[in-house]
């Protein structure tokens, strides 16, 4: 990023530049269980992952055939390049929610089948006729990227805001049976219903994620949500912070 006293050329030779973080290429997961005393352990041996290395994944091989996300492979993630930020999970299948790239306005939100093919390493199952790896669903969010996504149900509460580094809006959004998904879906209209906005601040309170509460005196599930760059309201002297719940309705 340019920093404040760079020339035209130094801004310029720093916009350039793109930095390739292995890390970033993980779509992985690891096994917890409750240890003799009651803590969260991890299970040991339990780790899982797709093919990656520090130049990209095999989910990017995949990608890299896409008509439509292909052309933003080699763009910087904030920039409405290729950056996951929502992650849903239901058996073996996997929802993917893109906060970019947003496809004239629409979003898009991959679904895999996952599958261990020997130790350590998850493969896609073909999904199509054509045997693609992936479907590729877009949802109409009013501009929005994907920030994370929920499962309720047989549906996905969708987390949405700014693709690029914006304030606000930022809106939850309810994806009626998206569960049961067996094609290529293009989502608005019945399917999609908008539950509430989540207020934002300037530089401040952006809200980053999402999951089902359940208080054992209350029938139904409230939304948890936790931010990126959270008021300092919300932090106590390193010890706690807070987060917000919401009724669904």
């Amino acid at each position: 990023m340019p920093k404040s006293g760079d020339d035209g050329r130094d801004a310029g030779h720093a916009l350039r530049n793109i930095s390739r973080q292995p890390n970033r290429f993980l779509l992985g997961s690891v096994g917890f269980e409750l240890d003799k005393n009651g803590m969260v352990a991890l299970v040991p041996g339990s780790g899982r992952a797709m093919p990656f290395d520090a130049q990209g994944s095999r989910l990017g091989e995949l990608l890299a055939n896409d008509p439509l996300i292909d052309r933003f492979l080699n763009i910087p993630s904030k920039e409405n390049g290729l950056d996951i930020e929502g992650l849903a999970v239901n058996a073996s299948t996997v929802f993917l929610g893109l906060r970019g790239p947003v496809l004239r306005g629409w979003a898009v939100v991959l679904q895999l089948d996952l599958e261990s093919v020997e130790k350590g390493l998850l493969e896609p199952q073909p999904l199509t006729q054509k045997g693609r790896r992936y479907l590729r669903h877009l949802l109409n969010l009013d501009g929005l990227g994907v920030r994370d996504l929920c499962v309720l149900d047989n549906d996905l509460l969708v987390l949405a805001g700014p693709t690029m580094d914006l304030d606000g809006p930022v809106r939850l959004f309810r994806w009626r049976n998206a569960l049961k998904a067996a094609i290529d879906a293009c989502v608005d209209g019945t399917a999609l219903e908008v539950i509430f906005d989540i207020p934002w601040g300037f530089r401040t309170e952006h809200a980053e994620g999402i999951a089902l509460y359940r208080a054992t005196d209350q029938a139904e599930p409230r939304l948890l949500v936790v931010y990126d760059s959270p008021a300092k309201s919300r932090l106590h002297q390193g010890r706690y912070f807070e987060a917000d719940l919401f009724s669904l309705g």
